[in-house]
């Protein structure tokens, strides 16, 4: 990786020096007044027409040199390296390795978009507003939805900053507005859907095919993140109590808490045959393992090993289908949290199982109270039978005489202000 630009240096970038070219120039002097030397000339060491063209290439090689580093074709992905490179520390594994996929997709696009002349350059050093909307405007043509742009744009924007350039600062400063996230609806998979799933998952044959039958039980019946169950330990599941503790939650090194989660009823069958088999196949292998869920070696399974396995499952239920059900596993994780909201289950229990922070996380983006359901539990409050008392109603004064007409608003008047 290419060395960190200097920033807030007295010099800056622009008074960075490439100290190894003008030694390569110096030698290329150096070897052609030796050179000469042996030629036989008789010119003294410093003249001649030759040494001055030497001298004054090492000169122009050094004023060439001089200036911004190179990056050549590609600098948005040297800066979101680096920059990535630095959060190492405080990013989750999987979330290092989205945001990598991410850095080298817009390094991609915007390679395209300055090579079509769309925007004036890809570095992230140099961009600027017309740059910024031209992105925006390739994302419009595409048909991406809000959380999409917004999500690209705060990539963009993080890399810009780190290379000391604020020109997203800039636009929000003069009022300009940019995509933002916005609550999208959310598609969980239907019981029918779920349950053509699960049948076709215990069809599966083979150790990838027990694996990939306890994942598809398990998710969507524990509410686990992909990568809490693939690094769980077989300690942590506990038959007793029907609870797996989850001892690598995402976020462990900033903020998340280590917690303990339900297995779910539907799923308490399948779990105690992959224990079963589990047992099995580490005996007719001859080795032990700590991991909840082994890999072929022993260890623990990547995440494209698990993603790889979705994958195949998929292909397999849609087979036979006209209409195709697309899923992963996060969406396993969202159908866990809706099937539990219409239950009836209170959104903040299904938050804490979740390991969500507050409820807000939950409703936004994994599952919220149907609008049907909402009306129902309206009325059901209320009941059918219930009916006002009106007896205070009748004893208010009848008011003879003209009706004051209430003041209006004035139509100057700001109305977003009112509730």
């Amino acid at each position: 990786m290419a060395a960190l630009p200097y920033r807030n240096g007295k010099k800056g970038v622009e008074g960075r020096q490439n100290i190894s070219a003008v030694e390569s120039a110096s030698g290329r002097v150096a070897n052609g007044l030796q050179a000469g030397s042996n030629s036989g000339q008789e010119h003294p060491p410093f003249e001649g027409a030759d040494v001055r063209t030497d001298r004054s290439a090492c000169r122009r090689s050094r004023k060439k040199r001089k200036g911004v580093r190179s990056m050549g074709r590609y600098p948005f992905i040297v800066y979101a390296e680096e920059y990535l490179e630095r959060r190492e520390i405080s990013l989750a594994k999987s979330s290092l390795e989205e945001f990598r996929r991410k850095a080298k997709f817009l390094n991609k696009k915007l390679a395209e978009l300055k090579d079509a002349k769309r925007i004036s350059t890809s570095s992230p050093r140099k961009m600027n507003e017309a740059d910024i909307r031209a992105i925006i405007k390739w994302m419009d043509e595409e048909g991406h939805e809000n959380s999409y742009k917004a999500k690209n744009l705060g990539f963009i924007k993080a890399i810009c900053e780190y290379a000391g350039n604020n020109v997203f600062a800039k636009m929000r400063a003069d009022g300009i507005d940019l995509p933002k996230k916005t609550p999208k609806e959310l598609r969980t998979l239907t019981m029918e859907e779920l349950n053509k799933i699960l049948r076709v998952a215990d069809e599966l044959k083979g150790w990838s095919g027990e694996v990939t039958k306890f994942l598809a039980w398990m998710y969507p019946f524990t509410g686990l993140r992909a990568s809490e169950l693939r690094q769980a330990h077989l300690e942590d599941i506990d038959i007793k109590r029907w609870t797996v503790w989850v001892r690598h939650p995402k976020g462990e090194k900033r903020y998340a808490r280590k917690r303990t989660v339900s297995i779910l009823p539907p799923a308490r069958g399948a779990v105690l045959r992959y224990l079963e088999i589990r047992k099995e196949r580490l005996v007719a292998k001859g080795f032990e393992s700590e991991f909840l869920i082994p890999a072929y070696h022993g260890g623990v399974y990547s995440a494209t090993g698990f993603r790889r396995m979705k994958a195949n499952l998929e292909n397999k239920v849609n087979l036979d289908l006209d209409d195709n059900i697309s899923f992963n596993i996060k969406g396993f994780r969202s159908t866990f949290c809706q099937q539990n909201v219409d239950r009836g289950v209170p959104i903040e229990a299904v938050a804490i199982a979740m390991g969500h922070a507050s409820t807000k996380t939950t409703e936004t983006f994994y599952g919220r109270m149907r609008p049907d359901m909402a009306l129902a539990k309206l009325n059901a409050a209320w009941g059918d039978g219930v009916e006002l008392d009106t007896s205070e109603a009748k004893k208010a004064p009848v008011v003879d005489g003209p009706i004051l007409k209430p003041r209006l608003i004035d139509k100057k008047f700001e109305v977003s202000g009112y509730a």
